[in-house]
């Protein structure tokens, strides 16, 4: 308890002390962005962070990272975090004043993802890395759905958001644009078994969709070519029985 207790009273005065400064605003928000992201593990692009705060990012040393020299720390050379992920989590406790904040902040960092590949793949660079753990928490169907609106840039080879978007909206009964996300969300060429797997859940949440919009022939392509990637698959096997009724 102790250990819990000093870590929020340095994280507690680490913001304090940002009060002081003239740029106090720009830096409390570029301390809660970096927070976020790194609470989950993952560091924040320089580049990203810049987009954020809406600034160049060859100011960025100047007007923010050296004010919080003390709060964050560089992630190689073009990505800095916090100095350890429970400081993250507590720093987020303490600058986000209510969860409209949070969402605020999480829907600007997922709308201004740079895009395209990393060379460290510990920084934030998909909007499925960062959706997800937060939807371990509970969050409001709208809330969701804002967050993948506002990650709908996300590149092909983010699987993950595609298909955890079509299933979000096929709970929703949105047939259509689940189909569209879902085609997104396979594996062009799946190699290893973790692939051919997510492709056969894919193709299970296809067939589902197609069988509420009486594409009933699109549907059984569907499960058969979800059972040719992972012939063991209950869902699959479940479908199947009941199209063949």
């Amino acid at each position: 308890a102790r250990g819990v207790g000093s870590i929020r009273t340095g994280a507690e005065q680490r913001t304090a002390a940002l009060d002081a400064k003239p740029e106090r605003d720009a830096l409390r928000r570029a301390y809660f962005a970096t927070a976020l992201v790194h609470r989950y593990g993952m560091s924040l692009g320089r580049a990203h962070l810049a987009a954020v705060l809406d600034i160049p990012e060859a100011e960025l040393e100047a007007q923010v990272l050296s004010p919080l020299d003390l709060s964050l720390v560089p992630a190689g050379p073009a990505a800095v975090r916090t100095r350890h992920p429970v400081v993250a989590a507590e720093a987020c406790t303490i600058l986000s004043t209510d969860e409209a904040a949070r969402d605020a902040m999480v829907i600007d960092l997922l709308a201004k993802l740079p895009g395209g590949s990393v060379s460290d793949p510990t920084v934030f660079h998909r909007p499925s890395e960062l959706i997800r753990p937060l939807r371990q928490g509970q969050l409001a169907p709208l809330t969701v759905d804002r967050y993948f609106e506002a990650g709908e840039n996300a590149p092909d080879h983010d699987v993950a958001f595609w298909f955890d978007r079509g299933r979000f909206d096929a709970n929703f009964s949105r047939w259509e644009p689940a189909l569209q996300h879902l085609e997104r969300a396979l594996w062009r060429q799946p190699g290893d078994a973790g692939e051919r797997e997510h492709n056969a859940a894919v193709h299970a949440v296809r067939a589902r969709c197609l069988m509420a919009l009486h594409k009933k022939r699109d549907a059984i392509a569907a499960v058969n070519e979800g059972l040719r990637l992972s012939p063991r698959d209950g869902v699959l096997e479940r479908l199947a029985d009941k199209l063949s009724g």
